[in-house]
């Protein structure tokens, strides 16, 4: 949608664009100047009609894919609609959104995909290599769901990734972007964020990230912006993305796709990520299981790719069962929450795992039913993967200080949690050797002091709230700002205080006379 300003309502060309300039000279007739119709005239009509319509609210612009509306199920397929089954044209809904005219998609055909061939979409899946049972399900689920990403209230995205000769290129386009065929943004890996988002504009379509390797700094803030990307786009919330324009304007975006990355080497670095985007590990390639098990996958791929009505066939059926797969959603979601303990993980597996029901039944799931088909794997390593290895963000701030090396005057590098060692009387085998005293004065001097046991009462240590030393360590880290926030929320932290509970005064390093306040204590 192009906005065209009231200098532009000047021009005839402005008007032939908006409408068929035969139809401008019936309605506004008497011309002057040699003009075939009256623009002001024409004029005063738009801009009364504009003013009658009300405010423009962009955030009710829709491009392509599929959506929700008032109860109803949306497709737009650029030059028309499929509207609860029917088709119409952009123009004719009745709707508070404005469904913008776009390229034309193919769209789907006329005969949906059966059970059967559902199944075998599922079954082909199921040969690749995996390194962990299940995850086929989790792969043919993102593809039966990405096509209406736009109407799911979570979108979970995924990561196929393995080692090089491992095959996950040819499963990213022998078998995802074929069943994808036309309904998808293919995206090289040398894309950058603002080239994806301004290609999507209001589209939500899905997105899959072809070979998104990291070579250097550069590429791997462009792969994390994507990454953000994708994490803005998986709830269904009205927070719009918000950029600044060379003329001052400013420009909103609401990205609704799901994204498939591929790669060698997978960059999620936050928990925020990791439970939006699941990673499916393919084994090694290269050796002699993987020669011996290629001609069966090859052969099943291409029996997929043999039937080309199968990707409009599939969209057909994903459109059919939508009402039925939202209900579905929210069964599986609850599941998998009870199952895993966490909302987090039921609506990211509980999405995916109604998407792969969806392919092998027509009906609604009943809860038994979405039990047994949750129990069927142990999904304990995926688990493991949404909540990073490090832990929550408490652990992981405070690991991260402690592996940070400091270099001693003779040379030597320690890192924090050596010289915490060295500093309580029991240094770590095989680090380089320092008394108490030197780890004590090195540890002070970057805001940290060992507190010994005394008088039955326990070791503890000492951290000195916003010490730059240790912002320094913590530089282009998640816990550069806020450190002193997660640490705080460390289990056994809490500020030092006196028995009266004053905040106790400390002094790490500097003349006697300094002083600061608010440390945190945790175990050493």
């Amino acid at each position: 949608m192009v906005p065209i300003s009231t200098r532009e309502l000047g021009s005839p060309s402005t008007y032939i664009e908006l409408a068929d300039l035969a139809g401008w000279e019936r309605e506004f007739p008497g011309g002057d100047k040699g003009g075939s119709f009256n623009k002001n005239m024409a004029m005063n009509w738009l801009q009364r009609l504009a003013a009658a319509r009300g405010i423009y609210d962009p955030t009710n612009v829709r491009g392509r894919g599929a959506w929700t509306d008032d109860g109803r199920c949306v497709v737009h397929l650029g030059d028309r609609l499929i509207v609860d089954g029917a088709e119409m044209k952009v123009h004719e809904i009745k709707s508070k959104y404005c469904y913008e005219a776009g390229r034309r998609m193919e769209g789907p055909a006329v005969e949906a995909l059966s059970d059967e061939d559902g199944k075998k979409i599922v079954a082909v899946a199921e040969k690749f290599r995996w390194t962990r049972p299940g995850s086929h399900l989790l792969l043919a689920g993102w593809v039966a769901l990405a096509p209406v990403c736009g109407a799911l209230k979570w979108r979970p995205h995924e990561w196929l990734t393995g080692s090089s000769g491992c095959g996950k290129t040819s499963i990213k386009n022998r078998y995802v972007k074929f069943l994808m065929s036309g309904v998808c943004l293919n995206a090289q890996g040398n894309s950058t964020e603002a080239g994806i988002r301004n290609s999507l504009k209001s589209d939500a379509l899905p997105v899959i990230f072809d070979e998104s390797e990291k070579q250097n700094t550069k590429d791997e803030a462009r792969v994390q912006a994507i990454i953000a990307l994708a994490r803005q786009a998986s709830s269904d919330d009205d927070a719009r993305t918000l950029k600044g324009t060379p003329n001052g304007d400013g420009m909103g975006f609401l990205i609704r796709s799901m994204v498939c990355f591929a790669s060698i080497q997978v960059g999620l670095k936050y928990d925020a990520d990791k439970n939006r985007i699941t990673c499916l590990h393919l084994k090694k390639g290269r050796n002699a299981a993987a020669f011996a098990e290629w001609p069966k996958i090859d052969a099943a791929m291409k029996s997929l790719e043999a039937d080309k009505t199968m990707p409009a066939r599939l969209l057909r059926r994903t459109i059919n069962l939508l009402p039925i797969t939202l209900q579905n959603i929210r069964t599986f979601s609850e599941v998998a929450s009870r199952r895993f303990s966490d909302p987090r993980f039921g609506d990211q597996y509980g999405t995916l795992l109604a998407g792969a029901w969806s392919l092998i039944s027509s009906r609604l799931a009943t809860a038994g039913e979405a039990e047994a088909f949750v129990d069927q794997y142990d999904w304990t390593h995926f688990l493991e993967d949404s909540t990073g290895d490090g832990g929550d963000e408490p652990d992981r701030a405070i690991n991260a200080i402690l592996q940070s090396r400091v270099r001693l005057p003779n040379g030597q590098q320690l890192t924090i949690s050596d010289l915490i060692a060295a500093a309580h009387g029991k240094p770590n085998k095989g680090a380089p050797q320092v008394n108490v005293e030197g780890a004590s004065h090195e540890l002070k001097m970057c805001g940290i002091r060992v507190v010994p046991e005394k008088n039955g009462e326990p070791a503890s240590l000492l951290i000195e709230v916003g010490n730059q030393e240790i912002t320094k360590m913590l530089k282009e880290t998640p816990f550069q700002n806020g450190w002193d926030d997660q640490l705080r929320r460390f289990e056994g932290a809490e500020d030092y205080r006196k028995p009266n509970g004053e905040k106790h005064k400390v002094r790490f390093a500097g003349p006697p006379d300094a002083r600061d306040q608010g440390e945190t204590v945790g175990p050493p």
